[in-house]
């Protein structure tokens, strides 16, 4: 009928409202609580110079990071502190460009600081 026809109408309407334009804002990815708080202890290494580094990084940045970019993250923490320590000291390049990238991202923010 015409008045079922105008409620859908009407219901539309108020749904197209209540959703908003997000054209044009980055969208975040929702990290859950517990996934920070895991990747907080794993950020903390046996050395202090990495700690340093990855803590402020995971608490300050992570959340900021693209989907993909988390990813990385998260793989490239599971890394030997030997290398990560290498690589974010600048005394030797991943062979991962995906771990360059990283560390890159990680480096800024440390100047940034």
């Amino acid at each position: 009928t015409f008045e079922m026809l105008v409620r859908i109408i009407l219901i539309f309407n108020f749904f197209e409202w209540l959703t908003p334009d997000l054209s044009g804002i980055k969208v975040y990815f929702m990290v859950s609580q517990e996934k920070l708080n895991r990747l907080f202890w794993h950020s903390r290494r046996g050395m202090l110079e990495l700690d340093l580094i990855l803590v402020p990084f995971v608490q300050n940045h992570y959340v900021n990071l693209s989907e993909q970019d988390q990813a990385i993250y998260d793989r490239f923490i599971t890394c030997e502190d030997q290398d990560l320590f290498a690589w974010l000291m600048q005394r030797s390049v991943p062979e991962d460009d995906e771990f360059a990238k990283i560390v890159k991202q990680i480096l800024n923010d440390v100047r940034q600081a």
